[in-house]
């Protein structure tokens, strides 16, 4: 979730979603990108709500830290995902909180979420992680 290299923002330069989500489609997988500011998807599917990016998802991956994200209705979330996997890579989600709904299958956090998405599970014609 998330395209704008920073909350709160349109601008996409340097934005890391663009990193991920050309992994992830090189990897073979369905990816839906939502973001309020900007339209840009990086080749991605674009998303035009919020729970878009978790329906059927094997993994949801938090990108940009907008202030939308902080407040994520996650109740909804996890139950429109597959499995619930969500990649944080901004702590907009507390981990406590995410485990009270339902619980997620793991909450990771920070940099060293970068590439959790990026295995076997998600291999050509065999997942889908929503940004």
């Amino acid at each position: 979730m998330g395209a704008a290299y920073k909350g709160g923002v349109d601008d996409t330069r340097e934005s890391p979603a663009k990193y991920v989500v050309q992994k992830l489609l090189e990897k073979g997988a369905d990816v839906v990108v939502y973001d309020p500011y900007t339209p840009e998807t990086f080749g991605a599917r674009p998303a035009k709500t919020l729970e878009e990016p978790a329906k059927d998802a094997d993994a949801l991956v938090i990108v940009t830290d907008h202030p939308e994200f902080k407040k994520l209705d996650l109740v909804t979330l996890v139950a429109l995902m597959k499995h619930r996997i969500i990649i944080d890579g901004r702590k907009a989600v507390e981990p406590h909180a995410a485990a009270a709904h339902g619980p997620p299958k793991g909450v990771f956090l920070g940099p060293a979420a970068v590439g959790v998405c990026d295995d076997e599970d998600l291999a050509p014609g065999r997942g889908q992680c929503g940004v």
